[in-house]
């Protein structure tokens, strides 16, 4: 399988400042490209490093206030074919709080066959109604490796029946 594409992530503020010492506003310009090293468009290919070899996107309904996905057998609508992400990398994610949802939903290592999406068993992430949540990685080396059966599952917690979008690309 392949597959390509881009990210753009960008964050910018124009802020107007009054002066202050009487003299006239001055408008600041914030954007997150300033930082040296932080990249705000990816574009992924199989040549690209690191690679993007597939990728899966759904919404993830929570049933009694939990979910669980398990990445080693991700279902596609018919007639395409279910995802199976095991030995491959998340190299990039998005998760998206459904706009109905009263609460948050919490995403997290899977409590059984945990995958560490965002680096250790204790790091998770609250994603909150209309809410959006997007990171891509330039190098793969430093992240976990999906495993069936070991490291291979994500823990979405929330209140009731909430929802949550989920966008998955992995490669190596």
């Amino acid at each position: 399988m392949a597959a390509s594409g881009t990210i753009n992530l960008n964050l910018t503020v124009a802020e107007v400042v009054p002066g202050g010492d009487g003299s006239a506003s001055t408008t600041i310009d914030h954007a997150m490209s300033q930082f040296s090293g932080l990249t705000t468009t990816k574009s992924f290919a199989g040549s690209s490093t690191p690679t993007w070899t597939d990728a899966w996107s759904d919404t993830v309904d929570l049933a009694g206030g939990v979910a669980t996905i398990d990445l080693t057998a991700l279902a596609r609508q018919a007639p395409f074919e279910d995802v199976n992400l095991d030995t491959l990398k998340i190299v990039a994610y998005g998760f998206a709080g459904a706009a109905a949802n009263t609460a948050g939903i919490e995403v997290s290592q899977g409590a059984s066959a945990g995958y560490a999406i965002f680096g250790t068993a204790d790091d998770q992430v609250t994603v909150y109604p209309n809410q959006s949540i997007i990171c891509a990685s330039t190098a793969a080396a430093d992240l976990p490796t999906v495993a069936a059966g070991s490291a291979d599952e994500i823990d979405f917690t929330g209140t009731g029946t909430e929802q949550i979008h989920v966008l998955l690309i992995a490669g190596s």
